[in-house]
């Protein structure tokens, strides 16, 4: 059975086509649908207790042309929240490169 290439450009892809050496900081990234923008900073609503902290690409998957984040948050609320407890989290973030729309590089590119 022969193999389709999925067809990746035209995207947030084309931006970091080698990550070899680099892992590109951002001040923020906004996604189609989504109506608030990921970004560096108080996240909105939350009274300054959840704070993301960076938001770092690791890998573009040509393959199913999605784009790999980590990204770092700290929640530190003035009651304690059962289950959740106050500190530093980091998870990888997913996206579709097609669903972002506009993003912002930090400082350090």
């Amino acid at each position: 059975m022969k193999k389709e290439k999925n067809s990746c450009g035209g995207c947030f892809c084309d931006f970091y086509d080698d990550l070899r050496g680099i892992s590109p900081s951002f001040q923020s990234i906004s996604i189609a649908e989504n109506p608030v923008p990921l970004e560096v900073g108080p996240v909105p609503d939350t009274g300054g207790t959840f704070l993301v902290n960076s938001i770092t690409l690791t890998r573009i998957d040509r393959d199913t042309c999605c784009a790999h984040f980590i990204v770092v948050t700290s929640f530190n609320p003035p009651v304690v929240v059962p289950g959740f407890p106050a500190g530093i989290y980091t998870a990888e973030t997913v996206i579709a490169c097609d669903k972002i729309v506009a993003f912002s590089p930090a400082g350090n590119e």
